[in-house]
């Protein structure tokens, strides 16, 4: 059965290591591999506790095979700790990324702007026809 794991998770890895993945695919990517690690770091971190008890219990009779297996487990979980997965995009992806955040904020100024000048326009118009108002007004008395 571990056979069959390894060699699971090893087809895996080679598959999705020449994959050309989208972002959205390397999000759903990243947080698989951010479960699998999660998962793998709490049963770390049980085994390091049972070792660390086992080995603080049994201190007078001083095993060396417990010592071992503690070192052993603190060994994995700085391993783990190491090795924790991150969404790794490249320089292109990265500048494609902030290029489209900056164009997007500048459509969104752009619109802002166009919006505000239409409300110029018409409170000027407004303004303009009181002005009319006014001038008859004031001629007719």
């Amino acid at each position: 059965m571990f056979c069959g794991v390894l060699i699971v998770a090893l087809n895996q890895s080679l598959f999705f290591n020449f994959l050309d993945l989208s972002p959205s695919e390397k999000k759903v990517r990243y947080l698989i591999e951010l479960e699998w690690w999660e998962k793998s770091t709490r049963q770390n971190a049980a085994k390091l506790l049972q070792a660390a008890w086992r080995a603080g219990n049994l201190r007078r009779g001083a095993e060396l095979g417990d010592q071992r297996y503690l070192f052993s487990m603190m060994r994995t979980a700085r391993r783990l700790r190491m090795e924790k997965p991150t969404i790794e995009l490249s320089i292109e992806d990265q500048i494609a990324e902030m290029e489209a955040a900056v164009l997007a904020e500048a459509d969104r100024i752009e619109a802002e702007k166009t919006e505000v000048i239409q409300r110029i326009q018409s409170k000027a118009m407004q303004l303009s026809a009181l002005k009319e108002k006014l001038e008859q007004a004031g001629r007719a008395s």
